[in-house]
């Protein structure tokens, strides 16, 4: 789906990231939707619908916008033009979720998700999404504290 500059925030904001390669604050709802709003003065610049249930998460990268929900995740361009899109990770449910992600030091297009039971990294460098080997840990609360994914 193309972006969309004139949808208003539809539910509740479940998630919020600041963008560091742009000036631009992306917003991520229950409803499923994405909004991009310029930071300095607060205007909408991109609106798109991700998921048909609530945006998790939300990490800004180079090449666009991670977006996630309890068991899937896509990369959008900045202005919602679909990517790629894992279709449901069967490692995450609704009662064992995807609940962080985080881009690795060594390489940002490699990413760390982890929630439920299981840690799984990402390459987002190849065309489709590539899935390493999950590692299962039994009950795992995670934390993300600035590139430090805790469990």
């Amino acid at each position: 789906m193309q972006c969309d500059a004139s949808i208003f925030i539809e539910g509740a904001i479940s998630a919020v990231y600041c963008d560091p390669y742009e000036e631009l604050l992306w917003i991520g709802t229950d409803t499923g939707m994405v909004q991009g709003m310029i930071s300095s003065i607060t205007q909408k610049h991109c609106s798109y619908a991700s998921f048909d249930d609530q945006v998790r998460g939300l990490l800004p990268l180079d090449p666009g916008i991670i977006s996630h929900s309890h068991d899937r995740i896509k990369l959008h361009h900045r202005r919602g033009v679909v990517m790629a899109d894992t279709g449901t990770l069967d490692i995450f449910s609704e009662e064992s979720p995807l609940t962080e992600i985080i881009p690795t030091f060594s390489d940002p297009l490699r990413i760390i998700m982890g929630g439920g039971s299981a840690l799984q990294t990402m390459d987002l460098s190849q065309d489709l999404f590539a899935l390493d080997q999950a590692l299962l840990l039994g009950n795992c609360t995670s934390l993300a504290m600035g590139r430090f994914l805790a469990c």
